[in-house]
């Protein structure tokens, strides 16, 4: 069993954790090290002292885009309920905005129009697919990326409007305008675009979204445990210096995942010289630092509703404020909750204060009229925490690296250290898990174990066609065409019970309901299944096709997509496992979505097979042979079944990458052996 070490509990440590364990169907001794006595790093959801509310001590909030990998974790694969976060008003020089027109009416029209051709051009420098997209080299060449945001917000000659949108951003940006690119501006500006983005929390926190992580991980998580080095142990693998308080000892690894901020990464002594200088160089590179400073204050009551309602607004201090009403998600028994986040030159510059004296400013900068003058509001309980130095001003660095780039420092000698982190995108838990994708399925690589099913961004390339996984299977798939060969083959009409195996997000269920079919969908890749719409949720199963959760007999037919993806000393377990719950047939899909070989040329990879995630290629005789292993049997090849089969085939999608010749259509359906024949033919396997 392959040993990884993950350093870092933070999201992306546990994040690569759970991807791991998601991504392969191996066993791995996983383990993670965290430094601190708790999981989560900056995502630390705290209980008030005196009262029964929650606020978010770190990480405020999470992104949506769309239907995007974390959306998808978070609200459909672990199951939490989220709370929709909206924040509209803007307190800017003594007026309430919250909207271009109350902008035009206090400060005039000519303001309210330089901001709106802001946003028209923000815009049209980052139409939505380039948004969702972002982050990567093809970014390299956007004017934006080679201007800063100060050159930007110096064309807005409205100084009004340039300051409205200078405080509009900065809480997001965490460092001024000058020190950031005008893309990033742009695409944190574009933040408050409800059809490029939308910002959610988790009802009972954002800690929830760890606990759930570490519930079911099954690697194992080690507390209060520093690595203080790590450098090659020979002939292959890694030696982490552990240490926790006093004690202080050696494990070593087949791999290693780094999941630690920058500033944490300087604290590991990275041992032998072409490592120690990758890691130099990578620090080097991401070494924007950027700040945050958190202000939480209970009060009485929330005052501030007859002044603004939603989730959070901006202030005009400190350069740009973002006030959280935390009581808007985290109810606290009538009383309220304000958080306030400080962000770049003014968090660096007030963190030394004492929390008393910050708490203070904090409550005094809250426009006059809603705190009451002359006295403001007394405090019941505050908090302050400080994240200086912890966030990255400049995802990327000046230039932005590919994938590989990012996560590797140290391709020739030290292809199995990865690194995963916030900083190599965008600060943001989104970040955290873009980056995690990437390091774990790149880990997987260099260790050699097989994946299973699609994963994210595969899905969207299925077959290699570049396009929207339901598009281009609605081409590719026909289940008229099953039902028509099932009929052929087998003489049974709908209705009847039906596997489908490999339905990633359902979607051909809802073919088949139409047919008069009662069809079942089983899927392996989380991401995959968690795209299955609403309505198929209770017949699209996440599952393995070598665990079947169904019981024996319970179909009377299987439709398989999958076995292509499953490695080749695994297939006996997944067909046993097809045998174990079909009654009558089995039509074997792989064989025209990549699993069939050329005559000849058993293991070649097509385009399209790698790109449909195939690892198992085999000629017709070496699938026969397994399939006969299992207990299943070639359909009889009478003149007409053979007939009534080919004229089923007619009506198979053109789009389908690979299409049966007459002598070997026969090849693609199989039925159950009866008893005695599949334990003849177990029995026979065995011998040889």
């Amino acid at each position: 069993m392959k040993r990884v070490a993950i350093t870092g509990g933070g999201p992306g440590g546990l994040f690569s954790a759970f991807l791991l364990q998601q991504k392969t169907s191996e066993d791995l001794d996983i383990t993670v090290f965290e430094a601190e006595d708790r999981l989560g790093g900056k995502v630390w959801t705290r209980r008030l002292d005196t009262g029964p509310g929650l606020y978010e001590a770190g990480a405020a909030e999470l992104y949506r885009y769309g239907e995007d990998p974390l959306w998808l974790l978070v609200s459909r694969h672990l199951g939490l309920s989220t709370v929709t976060m909206r924040g509209e008003a803007v307190s800017f020089e003594g007026r309430w905005l919250s909207s271009e027109a109350d902008l035009a009416r206090a400060f005039g029209e000519e303001t309210a129009r330089a901001v709106r051709r802001f946003r028209r051009e923000a815009r049209a420098a980052r139409p939505f697919g380039a948004y969702y997209d972002g982050g990567w080299p093809a970014d390299n060449h956007h004017r934006g990326a080679k201007k800063t945001f100060e050159d930007l917000l110096s064309k807005v000659r409205d100084p009004v409007a340039r300051r409205y949108l200078e405080i509009l951003v900065h809480s997001d940006t965490a460092t001024e305008p000058h020190a950031t690119s005008a893309l990033y501006g742009i695409d944190n500006y574009l933040i408050n675009e409800p059809d490029y983005c939308r910002l959610y929390s988790i009802e009972g926190g954002l800690d929830r979204l760890i606990d759930a992580l570490a519930r079911r991980l099954s690697a194992k998580i080690s507390l209060g445990t520093r690595v203080t080095s790590v450098r090659r142990a020979e002939p292959f693998g890694y030696r982490l210096g552990l240490r926790r308080g006093e004690k202080t000892w050696a494990e070593d690894f087949d791999a290693v995942l780094v999941a630690l901020p920058i500033h944490a990464l300087r604290q590991v002594s990275f041992e032998g010289k072409e490592l120690r200088r990758a890691m130099s160089r990578h620090v080097a590179r991401y070494d924007d630092p950027a700040h945050y400073l958190r202000i939480t204050a209970l009060f009485e009551e929330p005052f501030w509703r007859p002044f603004f309602q939603g989730s959070y607004f901006i202030l005009d201090a400190f350069g740009g404020c973002c006030v959280y009403d935390e009581t808007e998600r985290y109810p606290a028994g009538g009383r309220g909750v304000l958080s306030f986040l400080l962000s770049g030159s003014d968090a660096l510059a007030l963190s030394h204060l004492r929390d008393e004296e910050l708490v203070s400013r904090a409550v005094a900068a809250l426009p006059a009229e809603v705190r009451g003058a002359p006295e403001s509001p007394r405090v019941l309980e505050s908090h302050v925490h400080r994240f200086t130095g912890m966030v990255s001003a400049r995802p990327g660095g000046r230039r932005l690296a590919g994938s590989k780039e990012r996560h590797r420092p140290e391709p020739a000698e030290h292809a199995g250290l990865l690194l995963a982190g916030d900083y190599l995108f965008d600060s943001t838990i989104n970040g955290a898990f873009d980056s995690a994708d990437i390091a774990s399925s790149m880990l997987l690589r260099h260790l050699g174990v097989p994946r299973r099913g699609m994963e994210i961004g595969e899905l969207d390339d299925y077959l290699g066609s570049g396009e929207p996984y339901e598009r281009a299977f609605s081409r590719a798939f026909d289940a008229r065409h099953v039902v028509a060969l099932i009929e052929a083959a087998w003489g049974a009409s709908p209705p009847y019970r039906l596997l489908d195996a490999g339905s990633a997000t359902g979607i051909a269920l809802f073919a088949f309901e139409a047919a008069g079919v009662d069809a079942w969908g089983v899927e392996a890749s989380w991401y995959a299944h968690a795209r299955t719409p609403e309505d198929l949720r209770g017949r699209n199963v996440l599952g393995d096709v070598r665990a079947l959760p169904f019981p024996d007999g319970h179909f009377d037919f299987a439709y398989e997509t999958c076995l292509a993806m499953v490695p080749e000393y695994m297939l006996s377990h997944a067909l046993s496992e097809l045998r174990r719950v079909t009654r009558r047939g089995l039509l074997l899909g792989s064989l025209a979505f990549g699993g069939l070989a050329p005559e000849g040329e058993s293991g070649a990879r097509s385009r399209r097979s790698r790109a449909a995630r195939v690892v198992t290629q085999l000629s017709a005789e070496a699938w026969g042979a397994h399939l006969v292993k299992a207990g299943f049997r070639a359909i009889e090849a009478s003149p007409d079944r053979l007939a009534r089969l080919w004229k089923a085939e007619a009506m198979a999608p053109r789009d389908r990458p690979v299409r049966p010749t007459s002598s070997t259509l026969r090849t693609w359906l199989w039925e159950v052996a009866p008893p005695g024949e599949e334990r003849a033919v177990t029995s026979g396997g065995g011998r040889r």
